[in-house]
């Protein structure tokens, strides 16, 4: 809640430092979520080939740790996402 609060808050530094502590869990739904949550900043400032690469990266580790709960399902709906957009706006 606070690494979100904190993106709200456009102090990015902060938000990706509880982002990154949650995705280094010893669970790995909460692992999964981390790295969905860390691909929102790059996202909130417009960046969107960065929030595809942290995507990707959080589907790989995903994939590697055989994980495959609703987090994980989140990062494709928002690689979708990011894919409709680009193509809306001619990106």
């Amino acid at each position: 809640m606070l690494g979100t609060m904190y993106l709200f808050k456009k102090d990015y530094a902060k938000a990706q430092s509880y982002f990154e502590a949650l995705s280094s869990s010893s669970e790995k739904l909460l692992r999964s979520g981390g790295r969905l949550l860390l691909a929102f900043i790059p996202l909130y400032q417009g960046r969107f080939e960065d929030a595809l690469k942290v995507l990707d990266d959080g589907i790989a580790a995903d994939r590697m740790e055989q994980f495959e709960g609703q987090t994980n399902a989140y990062k494709h709906f928002i690689k979708a996402g990011i894919y409709e957009e680009k193509k809306k706006w001619g990106l």
